[in-house]
């Protein structure tokens, strides 16, 4: 394969090689202009017109998926020929990096990596989308140690390009479901494969072994070695709902991968005599830290929030208000936690939260919005939330941060309205060409400190 170290592809120059696979090779690049690291795919060659243009739409496709765990395409074209993906820079590397084949997993981190990626693929199911190539090379490590499901769709793209043999594929073969084998994948693949990392993170090993054609009998065939002969401590539900991922009927597995995630959490819960044991406090990989130790330091994103006619509220509701202030935090935690948010500090009504991506940050503050906008609250009151972000190099401290940055994220919050988000300038130009579906930025100009805009929805 050729060595493209020193290329340059569109505004990235490629820097080093990262990896390679059957379908192509991963870069890491820089670009030229910002300084900024991205990830570049080149997809192996060559490429007919025909299969070109269908790289281009599945790209397409792939650069509109909006989730905490599925690796972002930042942008993608072809160039002399050789299609390429520039991706986001997951400086973790690889789970299969992090955890070699042979290595065992505690079951609450082994349910902690599951959590992540049903979350993905549930996300992904829901668009007509399937992944229908997981394994450990596919799931990233993002900067916060959260996973990143990469690769969506590639590889059947590359495949109905050009034909491989069923040996130039056994990497992902040992993931495959039976249905897959033989060209029909669903979701339900997916959940398969999903069952497979379980019982490979579980026991150590995969549930079959061999060449090319015995995995491929063994996935139609046989059932998998059973697993408490292999960890003779784990509970018994926790094979009986693995087992069941496993299942060579598609129908027979569980209705969804996210059913599958819980209910593997669920059997975690047991031990092994079968009795049920209360739920670990924090085993949750991308859990937010409570202290200001394990906050994000360099470039963050800051949120202020605030509740627009609290006092009113409280005067209009009494008693009632605290029921509309639990929920109103509630809504806003959940949209934080999901996009990656540690939250800094809570006074009240008002919450400070740091983000490590500013796209993640829209991504949330937009959430929210949505949530807290469709929610009924307690007679029948509507809760209008401002909400004001900037991005910038805060200094950490033992209360969290420090520094005018931080003043400039509360000014902007302080000068808006409920319901409307506000950006600075400088989150505003690393978001505004990957904003979320529907949302739109418009220029406050001086109505706002320093040349704001705010997202509206279309």
């Amino acid at each position: 394969m050729p060595d493209h170290v020193g290329e340059q592809l569109g505004p990235y120059q490629l820097i080093h090689l990262l990896g390679q696979g059957h379908w192509g090779s991963v870069y890491l690049g820089e670009h030229v202009h910002l300084r900024t690291q991205a990830a570049i795919k080149l997809l192996h060659g060559p490429w007919a017109d025909r299969e070109m243009e269908g790289f281009l739409g599945e790209a397409r496709t792939l650069a509109h998926l909006r989730h905490p765990h599925i690796v972002r395409v930042l942008d993608f074209g072809v160039q002399q020929g050789t299609p390429f993906l520039v991706m986001e820079y997951a400086p973790g590397g690889t789970l299969r990096q992090l955890h070699p084949q042979g290595m065992r997993l505690p079951l609450q981190t082994v349910v902690a990596y599951l959590k992540q990626v049903a979350s993905a693929l549930q996300y992904a199911h829901a668009q007509r989308l399937i992944h229908r190539d997981l394994k450990p090379e596919n799931l990233l490590l993002g900067p916060d140690q959260q996973i990143w499901l990469s690769d969506f769709g590639l590889a059947i793209v590359a495949h109905s390009a050009r034909s491989q043999p069923v040996q130039q594929t056994a990497g992902t073969l040992a993931y495959m479901a039976p249905e897959q084998l033989r060209g029909q994948a669903t979701a339900a693949s997916d959940q398969y494969a999903l069952g497979v990392l379980a019982y490979e993170w579980l026991a150590g090993e995969r549930p079959f072994s061999g060449s090319s054609t015995q995995v491929a009998v063994q996935h139609t065939l046989t059932s998998p070695p059973p697993l408490r002969e292999k960890v003779p401590t784990l509970p018994s539900l926790v094979e009986q709902v693995v087992v069941r991922a496993l299942a060579k009927d598609p129908s027979e597995r569980f209705p969804t991968v996210e059913a599958f995630a819980r209910a593997l959490e669920g059997a975690s819960l047991e031990n092994a005599s079968g009795q049920t044991m209360p739920a670990p406090e924090a085993y949750y990989v991308a859990a937010r830290p409570s202290s200001s130790h394990g906050l994000p330091s360099g470039t963050i994103t800051l949120l202020f929030t605030d509740m627009e006619g609290s006092t009113r509220l409280l005067q209009h509701l009494g008693e009632r208000y605290e029921v509309v202030l639990a929920d109103c935090r509630r809504l806003l935690r959940t949209a934080f936690v999901q996009w990656n948010g540690y939250e800094v500090d809570t006074q009240g009504d008002a919450f400070f939260v740091a983000f490590t991506r500013a796209t993640d940050a829209v991504e949330a503050s937009v959430a929210a919005q949505h949530a807290l906008a469709s929610h009924a609250f307690p007679g029948g009151v509507a809760v209008r939330v401002r909400m004001g972000l900037h991005t910038g190099e805060p200094q950490p401290s033992a209360e969290g941060y420090v520094g005018l940055d931080v003043h400039h994220a509360a000014r902007i919050m302080s000068a808006c309205h409920g319901g409307q988000v506000v950006l600075s300038q400088t989150t505003r130009d690393l978001v505004q060409r990957d904003l979320p579906d529907g949302v739109s930025l418009q220029d406050l100009g001086c109505k706002c400190q320093g040349d704001r805009a705010h997202p509206r929805k279309k």
